[in-house]
């Protein structure tokens, strides 16, 4: 059984990578018997705050990201970009 890596949550992990147009992807899928109260807090936030605007500053800074080497996790730069906070 491996252990659980910090601030990941309690469950399975797909973690699917491919190439479109040129870029690399990696889409992460959780299986869990239940969210906690900051992904609940998350997830009702994308429904509500979500525009695509917002969507193409997230794909920005998760490029800059890329480019630059950094490893800030997603749901990190979802909440910046959703409640208008700098990140980078």
């Amino acid at each position: 059984m491996k252990k659980r890596k910090k601030g990941f949550p309690k469950g399975y992990y797909i973690g699917l990578k491919t190439r479109f147009r040129g870029n690399k992807w990696v889409i992460d899928i959780w299986l869990l018997k239940q969210t906690d109260q900051e992904s609940d807090k998350l997830l009702k936030n994308v429904k509500k705050k979500l525009n695509k605007e917002k969507k193409l500053k997230i794909l920005e800074l998760k490029h800059q990201c890329v480019k630059e080497k950094l490893e800030i996790r997603s749901h990190l730069i979802y909440k910046a970009v959703l409640e208008n906070k700098k990140i980078l």
